[in-house]
């Protein structure tokens, strides 16, 4: 696969734009924009604030549809958010609560699910939450809001022994959970990854042979599924490969990089290295990818500065990553204001754009 290679001095330019943006968007001006957790939805991006304020922009039915950031709500006690397309949200509390609602509703009830050491969201009106336990429960919902906590069931075939659960955004919803011995599970329909073509029908949890034992974690979107191996690699399966025929087992994404983090969106994957940089593959028709032409699916790596990114999240077309200083950058669409730079004209960005105009 293609990559590309910056001539030093472009990249040493680069690397002085970006860093004295973050510097302007990290100082204690008005404007400040940092943060400490951040989620990528369809249309709309989530940060939650240094001081623990939830904050969002882009396009959400809070009544936000604003290309600079709105705080959303006042509290100081937020550690960490999560969210998938426009659906579901979670707020991770300093005191260990975990508080979940639609994420784009406002006035809509909240549900607490503090016994869930995680929760996985999906685009289909399902969610799935990880219990203490290491078993794995699932329900649907739809417009009605959040299912009360006994309409979830237990995956069937999964069995316990989890210790991570994703859901892609696909309606209805396919899944994987990771378990202690770093073997991998799937359920649900489209192409699992365990060789066999495509299901129309919802299928029982299934292992992965070809990562077994080997995975770390793992991402969904619409239709792909990515994986990081202990051994840093990322592989895929699912049209992210190929459009055409798309991958029935995993396949290593070509790039010479240790990885430590994988994130999709609906038909993009980003990941971070452990030297702190990000490389994304795959549909790039609103740039989401960095890469400058729409039609590059190639590994991709993005401008940022070298070890300076901490955290990496796809959104439906676009990516954001937080960096040490606690700024926020975003490429790709911009439809919704998701980028979060403030524009009054929304078009797409290839180059990383800093998060500004917080107040």
């Amino acid at each position: 696969m293609a990559r590309l290679m910056l001539r030093r001095g472009h990249a040493i330019a680069i690397t002085v734009m970006v860093v004295l943006l973050a510097g302007a968007c990290g100082s204690d001006g008005p404007g400040a924009c940092r943060f400490k957790s951040i989620a990528a939805l369809t249309h709309a991006t989530y940060g939650v604030s240094l001081e623990g304020g939830l904050w969002t922009w882009g396009w959400t039915w809070w009544g936000q549809n604003e290309t600079a950031p709105t705080q959303l709500r006042y509290t100081n006690d937020i550690v960490a958010i999560a969210a998938r397309e426009f659906v579901y949200a979670c707020e991770e509390h300093a005191n260990g609560s975990r508080i979940c609602w639609p994420a784009l509703r406002t006035g809509s009830d909240s549900i607490d699910l503090s016994a869930a050491q995680q929760v996985a969201m999906s685009l289909g009106y399902s969610v799935c939450m990880l219990g203490r336990d290491g078993n794995v429960a699932c329900a649907d919902y739809g417009d009605d809001g959040i299912p009360p906590l006994d309409l979830f069931s237990t995956v069937e075939g999964l069995g316990g022994d989890v210790t991570d659960v994703a859901l892609g955004p696909s309606s209805p919803a396919h899944g994987c959970a990771i378990k202690a011995d770093r073997s991998l599970w799937c359920w649900g329909v489209g192409i699992l990854g365990d060789g066999m073509p495509s299901r129309d029908t919802p299928s029982p949890a299934v292992g992965i042979e070809a990562a077994r034992g080997v995975v770390e974690g793992v991402a969904l979107g619409d239709t792909s599924t990515c994986v990081v191996t202990t051994r840093g690699a990322v592989s895929c399966w699912g049209p992210i490969v190929d459009p055409v025929a798309p991958a029935l087992t995993p396949v290593v994404v070509d790039v010479d990089a240790s990885f430590v983090e994988v994130t999709m969106g609906v038909g993009h994957a980003c990941a971070l290295t452990d030297d702190g940089q990000v490389w994304c593959w795959g549909d790039n028709d609103s740039t989401q990818t960095s890469a400058p032409d729409p039609t590059d699916r190639a590994p991709h790596r993005v401008p940022l500065p070298a070890g300076q990114v901490l955290e990496v999240r796809a959104g439906g077309d676009h990516s954001c990553a937080r960096l040490v200083d606690s700024s926020v950058w975003c490429w790709g669409a911009n439809e919704g204001g998701q980028l979060g730079d403030a524009r009054i004209t929304r078009a797409a960005s290839s180059d990383p754009v800093a998060v500004v105009g917080c107040q």
